[in-house]
């Protein structure tokens, strides 16, 4: 697996407060990473630093094997949840003003514009103004003008915050799209549903440090029961632990999480129990993200 971001041991502060900690994130080539972590946990900060726009205070970060910020800023194009748009300004002559601004001549400034029109399907709204667009088509534009230059890297802040359901899921289809062209994403989001949805690998931050990292399906235990149970006692406990498919086990006050070392033996288990006259109320198989989540920010 090659890597187009790392960071290493990134700090951040801001006067006596710690923003990032010792950061160290991995982040796949071509693939959807999520950045996940409540408000205060450090993505905003990682998406600065990424994005060239924040200095650090120590640490070291690469895109593409590149470190300058003057060599980076072109492998990096940032969607921020209110994108800078010009609402006087026609779709495609604010685009042509952006491309410009990167250095694109007038002509090749034109037909950067309408390939990225067409890649977010605006190609129609080309002499629209933007003020004139719906919330949703703004928030396609503001991806058009993040992918001038064909940016290695997109970073996305949130970028279906505030979106009604049916334009959200057309903003999601969209980055699902652009995946299909190579360009690694970062997806910024406190939303778990959604960044399990799309996302391949996750960063999970919580007070400025990296708690959890890797891919979405290795991360989930899916060789794994949760059993709400009834009478519990120490003795059916032990006898539990004992099991040669019992990999790790999770004692609760009446309940029990039960890891397997390989397979499926949640039918084994439940019988188990049942054959002890235990009253079982509920079961669930495998984690999800939520569950993942909940327990690292839940900490104390």
């Amino acid at each position: 697996m090659t890597f187009i971001v790392k960071t290493s041991n990134l700090w951040k502060s801001y006067g006596d407060k710690k923003a990032l900690v010792g950061v160290s994130l991995h982040i796949p080539e071509g693939e959807i990473y999520g950045l996940l972590g409540p408000n205060g946990a450090g993505k905003t900060s990682i998406i600065g630093i990424i994005s060239g726009i924040l200095r650090f205070d120590k640490g070291n970060f690469s895109i593409a094997g590149k470190k300058h910020v003057s060599q980076i800023k072109n492998l990096v194009g940032l969607v921020p949840q209110d994108a800078q748009l010009y609402y006087d300004m026609t779709c495609l002559n604010h685009l042509i003003f952006f491309a410009k601004l990167q250095g694109f001549n007038k002509l090749a400034a034109k037909q950067e514009s309408l390939r990225v029109l067409k890649l977010v399907d605006l190609f129609s709204e080309q002499n629209n103004k933007v003020g004139s667009l719906s919330h949703g088509m703004r928030r396609r534009l503001g991806f058009a003008q993040a992918l001038i230059g064909s940016p290695k890297v997109l970073i996305l802040d949130e970028p279906t915050n505030g979106l009604d359901p049916s334009i959200a899921k057309s903003i999601r289809l969209l980055i699902l799209e652009l995946k299909k062209s190579n360009t690694t994403i970062i997806f910024s989001s406190h939303n778990i549903y959604e960044v399990e949805e799309i996302c391949d690998s996750i960063g999970i931050l919580n007070k400025g440090k990296l708690i959890k990292e890797g891919l979405i399906k290795n991360l989930k235990k899916t060789n794994s029961v949760f059993v709400s149970v009834r009478g519990l006692k120490k003795e059916v406990i032990k006898r539990i632990k004992k099991k040669h498919y019992v990999k790790r086990l999770n004692e609760g006050l009446n309940s029990l999480e039960v890891e397997f070392k390989h397979g499926d033996f949640t039918n084994d288990l439940l019988k188990f129990l049942i054959d002890n006259s235990l009253v079982i109320d509920k079961f669930k198989k495998g984690e999800s993200l939520e569950d993942i989540f909940l327990d690292i920010v839940g900490k104390k």
